[in-house]
C-alpha cells in the first residue's frame, strides 16, 4: 500500500512519463525487521530487509568504489576536452591559434619574396641618384683642393670617403625605404591578434643585421670598393687633356733662335669622364650587393617569423596528441 500510494503521487506530480523512469520503489518495516531477528521468519520476509541491505550493500560497496574511479578520470578528461578539444576535434581556441599561426606563416613567406624582388627598384632608384651625389662629390672635392693633378693625388683618400660616406647612406637609405614598405604591408596583412608593432629603431636594426651578415660590414665595404675605384681612376689618369694638350700646343710654338719660350695651356679636364667611369663602376657592384642585403634581410626577418610560426604549429599540434594521450 505504501509503494503503491508513493507512485501514485509521484504520477501526480512528475507526469506519467518522468514517473516511469522511477522503476523501483522499496518499502520496508524496522518492526516486522524486528521480529524477524527474534526468530520469526514470516516477519522478516515481510520487513523487505534483505531487499534494503542488498540495495545499500550494492550502492555503498560495488557502486561506491566505481564512482570514486569514474569520477576523477571523468574530471580529468573533461578537463583535457576544455584545454585540447576532443580526440581529432579542436576546440575553438586552438583552432584560431592554429590559423592564426598558418595566416602568419604563408604572410611571411610572401614577404620574404616581395622583399627579394624589390631589388630592381631599388637599383632603379639608386641609378637615378648616383649621377647627381657623384658628381656633388667631385665638385666639392675639386673646389676644396684645386683642380690639378698634383692635389688631386694627394687628396685621393679624401675623395675615397666623401664617395663612401655618400653612396652608402644613398644605399642604406633605399634599403630602408624598400624594407620598411615590406614590414608596413606585412603588418596590415596580419590577423589581429598577431598585429606587429612599428619598429622605431629600425634602422639600426638594419644595420645590425647587416653587418652580421657581411663580415666587413657595408661601410667597408664600400671603402674598398671606392677606394680601389677612386685610387685607379686618379693614379690612373690626368686632370684634363692637359699633358696631351700642352704637348700639343708647345709643338706647335716650338721654341727656337728667336727668343720665343714654349708655353703649356690648359683647356680643360677630365671631370665628365672621371664621374661616369665612377658611375659606371658603381651601377655593376651596386645591383649584386643590394639584392645581396635584401635577400638577407628578408631571410633573416620575414624568413626567422615564417620559421617560428611554423615551428608553434608543430608545437600545437605535439600539444593535443600529448593531451590526448593522457586520457584513461
Amino acid at each position: 500500500m505504501q509503494e503503491n500510494h508513493v507512485r501514485s503521487e509521484l504520477k501526480k506530480e512528475l507526469g506519467e512519463q518522468l514517473a516511469q523512469r522511477i522503476s523501483h520503489i522499496h518499502s520496508c518495516s524496522t518492526l516486522l525487521g524486528h521480529d524477524g531477528i527474534n526468530g520469526n521468519k514470516s516477519a522478516w520476509v515481510q520487513s523487505n530487509m534483505d531487499t534494503i541491505f542488498s540495495l545499500l550493500h550494492t550502492e555503498a560497496i560495488t557502486n561506491a568504489k566505481t564512482h570514486k574511479e569514474k569520477v576523477p578520470r571523468e574530471r580529468f578528461n573533461a578537463l583535457l576536452s576544455i584545454i585540447a578539444g576532443q580526440q581529432n576535434q579542436r576546440t575553438s581556441a586552438l583552432k584560431d591559434l592554429f590559423n592564426s599561426l598558418n595566416s602568419l606563416a604563408k604572410q611571411a613567406k610572401n614577404e620574404e619574396s616581395v622583399l627579394q624582388n624589390r631589388a630592381s627598384t631599388v637599383n632603379t632608384q639608386l641609378r637615378t641618384k648616383l649621377k647627381p651625389t657623384v658628381k656633388q662629390c667631385l665638385d666639392e672635392h675639386l673646389q676644396q683642393y684645386g683642380d690639378n693633378e698634383s692635389t688631386a693625388k694627394e687628396n685621393a683618400n679624401t675623395l675615397n670617403q666623401a664617395l663612401t660616406v655618400a653612396i652608402t647612406t644613398l644605399v642604406e637609405n633605399e634599403l630602408t625605404l624598400a624594407i620598411q614598405q615590406s614590414i608596413l604591408d606585412f603588418d596590415e596583412a596580419l590577423p589581429l591578434n598577431f598585429q606587429l608593432s612599428q619598429l622605431p629603431e629600425f634602422k639600426e636594426k638594419f644595420k645590425e643585421i647587416a653587418v652580421k651578415q657581411n663580415n666587413a660590414g657595408i661601410g667597408a665595404f664600400f671603402g674598398g670598393l671606392l677606394g680601389f675605384a677612386v685610387d685607379g681612376l686618379f693614379m690612373g689618369m690626368t686632370l684634363g687633356a692637359a699633358t696631351a694638350a700642352g704637348a700639343a700646343i708647345g709643338g706647335m710654338l716650338g721654341a727656337d733662335s728667336s727668343g720665343i719660350t714654349n708655353t703649356r695651356q690648359k683647356i680643360g679636364d677630365n671631370r665628365e669622364e672621371m664621374q661616369q667611369q665612377i658611375i659606371s663602376h658603381l651601377e655593376k657592384t651596386l645591383p649584386p650587393l643590394v639584392d645581396s642585403q635584401l635577400k638577407t634581410i628578408s631571410n633573416d626577418y620575414f624568413g626567422a617569423i615564417h620559421a617560428i610560426a611554423t615551428d608553434i604549429q608543430h608545437q600545437v599540434s605535439t600539444f593535443e596528441e600529448k593531451a590526448h594521450a593522457l586520457r584513461y
